[in-house]
């Protein structure tokens, strides 16, 4: 799947066009440091949750990422 969106490491996973919205399911690029404390390579995750994200409509259809 191209990836038009322009969002550098952002992989697009699916897309869904409806009537009046467009939905793209993107993976986040893995982040190199913690963004609270800075430290590198010792993360601990306790699993990925799904959060929408409102964008700039396109072709006039409301866009959620």
């Amino acid at each position: 799947m191209i990836n038009s969106l322009s969002l550098p490491g952002y992989q697009l996973v699916d897309s869904d066009e409806q009537n009046e919205d467009i939905h793209f399911r993107l993976e986040a690029p893995t982040p190199v440091a913690c963004e609270g404390c800075g430290v590198q390579g010792e993360f601990v995750r306790f699993g990925k949750r799904d959060v929408p994200y409102r964008d700039l409509p396109i072709h006039g259809k409301r866009v959620t990422l």
